[in-house]
């Protein structure tokens, strides 16, 4: 492109990022600099501004040499000098193959680049990294199991560290709102004998039924991605869907196979054994021995480090149960601070805040850093718009905003209402102009099965009613005001069916994983 076809003003604000020692009309000529914004011939000034403004690569880093080397000639070259060579896209921020023709993000990129040049590009934002997975870092020895450090070529980076940069990743399963076999069978919700939920209408429900949904809403009550079956010939923690299939569990007999002894137990007897458990918190992991003071988790007969738990199944990696610098921390969060280290060291300061203590989980339990599991509810979701500041409350920060009135009233509408300024409006009518979720709208105004003095409720007359507690995530008796859980409440009879009591115990213990902006959108 020659320099006759651009704006004057556009020759102009090039002119700054061209290296004092280079001429205008010799970039003009490589027409290297100008494809870092030009897709076209005709251009114009303003598209122009807004494609310079987005770009990672700024004036200064335009002309630092980040330890790059030309992959032919071996001289140091400057990122400008990268892009005039047409072996650097700023747009993409990936490297060109200089061979191929092709991008390639950081990982290619080492085979003609240095490790320490590539990861200065990648802190200051400039290159991209295709992120490895935890499994596949471990299995291709990307990351040490043991000290947590991650390698690219001789390059070395704290764990920490990697997971910042994009290096690496530690995947957060998709949840649902249901429920584990584990919280099912720990909740007394399934007969010993049968193997089948306890049903009040006299039909069976076995876990087949519980796997099975039609719609979106509402999911399946029991949740098929967590790894909470061990099986005992591969050593491996399974999906309860892996399980039906590898013959370990019986959806409809609920009976639980041991494959390598061949042995058949009930579901009650394969959870005492630990034979059926869901992910552990570090807490749960001291108090049932999981963890041995070498520092390795027990798995069956193999002993793993944390990394390679958190990798197979046996830890929770987003229920907050670690108490550190005055807030509770889940294992990822501690692991993305460095206050949990790949050896299974707790990192806390002192008592008088200064100096760092290392000690092991058992310390940290007995001197309750190590504390049980924050619970969440559906209440706890972020959901309600405040236009204010446009940010999202959930339920019970919308409530003590005063933006969400509860009203004395088993009618759905008239139960809650959103206050816009000195509107009242529905939820229905909120949910429709975009002050509520429209998913979160729709399983706060789902039918519960949950019958008072003969009236059906949904969640929020529910709330409106004083029979459910928000805070706490519970229900309340109306004559006696005492607690109850959603167990207790069904064996009352408050409910008729199995499942819908299942959902809205469910929805009072929901996962922290889904409190992400998820929800939000």
């Amino acid at each position: 492109m020659a320099p006759n076809c651009l704006p004057p003003e556009l020759l102009f604000e090039l002119v700054p990022f061209v290296p004092a020692k280079c001429a205008v009309p010799n970039v003009f000529s490589s027409c290297r600099l100008l494809h870092i914004l030009l897709h076209s011939r005709v251009v114009k000034w303003k598209e122009w501004r807004e494609k310079l403004k987005m770009n990672p690569i700024d004036d200064q880093m335009f002309n630092e040499y980040f330890g790059l080397k030309h992959p032919v000639t071996k001289q140091n070259i400057t990122v400008n000098q990268a892009i005039a060579n047409g072996l650097y896209q700023p747009e993409t921020r990936k490297f060109i193959n200089p061979n191929t023709g092709q991008e390639m993000d950081a990982f290619d990129s080492l085979e003609f680049y240095s490790a320490g040049s590539i990861n200065r590009l990648v802190k200051r934002g400039a290159l991209r990294v295709n992120t490895k997975d935890l499994a596949v870092a471990l299995e291709f020895f990307f990351l040490d199991a043991i000290h947590g450090v991650f390698r690219l070529l001789e390059y070395e980076m704290s764990l920490p560290e990697a997971l910042k940069y994009g290096y690496l990743k530690i995947p957060m399963e998709p949840e649902t709102f249901s429920l584990t076999l584990s919280d099912c069978i720990e909740k007394n919700w399934i007969n010993e004998q049968s193997g089948q939920f306890i049903s009040r209408l006299g039909e069976p429900y076995t876990i087949s039924h519980a796997l099975h949904s039609d719609t979106d809403w509402p999911p399946p009550i029991l949740k098929r991605n967590v790894r909470e079956f061990f099986d005992s010939v591969t050593n491996a923690w399974l999906t309860i869907t892996e399980a039906v299939n590898r013959g370990i569990l019986n959806a409809e007999t609920g009976i639980f196979t041991d494959r390598k002894s061949g042995r058949q137990m009930s579901l009650a007897a394969a959870h005492q054994r630990r034979l059926i458990q869901k992910p552990l918190t570090l807490t749960e992991a001291v108090e049932r021995n999981v963890w041995s003071e070498g520092g390795r988790f027990q798995n069956g007969g193999t002993h793993h480090t944390l990394l390679q738990a958190i990798n197979c199944g046996i830890l929770d990696m987003d229920v907050r149960h670690i108490l550190l610098g005055g807030e509770t921390l889940s294992i990822r969060e501690a692991l993305e601070k460095g206050m949990l280290l790949p050896d299974g060291i707790i990192v806390s300061e002192n008592a008088f805040g200064h100096n760092l203590e290392h000690m092991t989980l058992r310390m940290a339990y007995e001197r309750s850093i190590l504390r049980g599991r924050v619970r969440y509810t559906i209440f706890d979701l972020r959901g309600f718009k405040q236009e204010e500041n446009l940010s999202l409350l959930s339920f019970n920060d919308a409530v003590k905003a005063k933006i969400v009135k509860i009203c004395k009233s088993k009618s759905e509408k008239e139960s809650v209402k959103f206050v816009r300024g000195h509107q009242m409006l529905s939820l229905e009518d909120a949910a429709k102009q975009g002050l509520v979720n429209p998913r979160l709208y729709k399983i706060l105004t789902d039918p519960l099965g949950l019958r008072i003095k003969g009236t059906k409720l949904v969640l929020t007359s529910a709330v409106a009613s004083s029979v459910l507690d928000t805070s706490k995530g519970v229900l309340v008796g109306l004559s006696n005001r005492r607690e109850m859980s959603v167990r207790d409440a069904y064996a009352k009879g408050l409910f008729e069916d199995v499942g819908d009591a299942l959902h809205l115990a469910a929805l009072l213990d929901v996962h922290p994983s889904l409190l992400t902006p998820a929800m939000d959108a």
